[in-house]
């Protein structure tokens, strides 16, 4: 065997190493230390032992146990959250089994289990997420209180909240999307033109002008009419480009056949 042979061979033998750098899943000891935390926590300030002296003990670093101390209660919560939902759900499945099975619908007790208690969770676990970013609002406050007669998670968030001396969030600014003159001039004629036609007012063009025409005078329609005046070179060229999509002359005909005595106005500035 040759050596290029032979540094093949070895190439194919070699193990692969999964997540290189990085520990197994199953080997990870982040609940582990958690835990050891939560038990360290519990002992009085002035009893327990120095954090570093527990990362030693721990065999670990005092930078990362310092690490997830720091998002302790955090993780805690979210825990307890989840098997709480867990649970909520696993209640939900045996009340929608039983139902199913006796061929009933569920009582009010059956559908508070069911369908409530999981929205509750979802509900308080958003509002203390929001909390952990500042200051709930004073709708969420409200909620929280309805919330806090029927679930000890929201009794302990608002406790939180009444103990809260932060300052309140200031609202995010409103974005306003900014547009040119061009396209306010263009949204302004859409609009003009949209409640010109609600009541019942057609533009035509004839012999390269354009007219207009109203069933019933009003003071809304010579006020739409004073206004279409400014945009009236605009309404031509789009009129002229636009002459498949409607036929000006059968449009014409039905208006005089409907109101014989009737002729279309040219769209020009009103003399005074």
């Amino acid at each position: 065997m040759n050596p290029e042979q032979q540094t093949e061979q070895q190439t194919e033998t070699l193990p692969m190493k999964p997540g290189a750098g990085r520990k197994p899943k199953e080997n990870s000891r982040a609940t582990e230390l958690r835990q050891a935390l939560i038990e360290w926590k519990q002992i009085p300030e002035g009893s327990r032992m120095s954090l570093r002296c527990l990362a030693t003990q721990l065999r670990t670093s005092h930078q990362l146990l310092a690490h997830y101390l720091e998002g302790l209660d955090d993780w805690y919560e979210r825990r307890h959250y989840e098997a709480r939902k867990r649970q909520a759900l696993e209640r939900a499945q045996q009340i929608e089994a039983t139902v199913a099975r006796e061929g009933r619908h569920m009582n009010m007790s059956e559908a508070h289990d069911s369908v409530l208690v999981p929205a509750f969770l979802d509900q308080i676990e958003e509002m203390r997420q929001d909390f952990r970013r500042g200051p709930l609002s004073s709708h969420q406050k409200a909620m929280l209180k309805i919330y806090a007669q029927m679930r000890p998670e929201a009794q302990n968030l608002l406790h939180k909240c009444q103990q809260d001396q932060r300052p309140r969030r200031r609202p995010k600014p409103l974005q306003v999307r900014k547009i040119t003159e061009a396209q306010f001039h263009q949204i302004r004629l859409q609009k003009l033109v949209e409640r010109f036609e609600e009541i019942g007012g057609v533009l035509l063009l004839e012999e390269r002008q354009v007219h207009y025409f109203v069933p019933e005078e009003s003071a809304l329609s010579r006020a739409l009419v004073s206004e279409l005046v400014n945009y009236r070179e605009e309404l031509k060229r789009i009129l002229e480009l636009n002459p498949g999509k409607v036929d000006f002359g059968n449009v014409k005909a039905e208006i005089c056949q409907r109101f014989p005595a009737v002729s279309l106005s040219p769209l020009e500035p009103q003399s005074t």
